[in-house]
């Protein structure tokens, strides 16, 4: 219905072997899904020009890519953003943070306040403990009291086992 919003996540994982093949076929499913969101994880600049050549990415307003990293998150939204910022995590190890999106989608019968967020958390065993912390200031930072919205979708790799699924949340 016209009320619906479609957010769609992915990491896009960096394989050198198979780059262009894969961004095609990561193209064409977000060019056939139609997300209002995308949340994509392990972006590089590379990766990023060759998205940009796609017929879809231009119908999307992107966050930058931050400058030095290596590898990062990109939220891009159909929808108009108000703002959008890359807040880091101030316990990352690997440079991580949590991309933010702030804006309206009109419906049928009002216009709603969305908060679309996109992360890549930190990764392997060692960082456990940086990692819930990661998700629980996320939670933190877009509660409604932060962001005057009632509702939040966070996307992403949280690169998270299930023990920690049970206390992150």
């Amino acid at each position: 219905s016209s009320s619906d919003i479609k957010f769609l996540s992915w990491n896009i994982w960096f394989d050198e072997e198979e780059i262009h093949r894969r961004m095609k076929a990561i193209g064409d499913t977000i060019q056939q899904e139609d997300p209002d969101f995308i949340g994509l994880q392990e972006v590089t600049n590379d990766l990023l020009n060759i998205l940009r050549k796609q017929a879809w990415f231009h119908r999307y307003k992107t966050s930058p890519a931050p400058r030095g990293a290596p590898y990062f998150t990109i939220l891009a939204s159909r929808v108009r953003p108000r703002d959008m910022r890359r807040i880091p995590f101030q316990n990352s190890v690997m440079g991580r943070d949590l991309t933010v999106c702030f804006t309206e989608q009109a419906t049928s019968q009002k216009a709603v306040r969305i908060v679309a967020a996109t992360s890549h958390l930190e990764s392997t065993r060692q960082f456990s403990k940086q990692r819930e912390l990661q998700l629980r200031a996320s939670f933190d930072m877009l509660s409604e009291s932060e962001t005057g919205c009632g509702f939040a979708v966070v996307m992403g790799d949280m690169n998270l086992t299930e023990n920690e699924c049970k206390i992150a949340i």
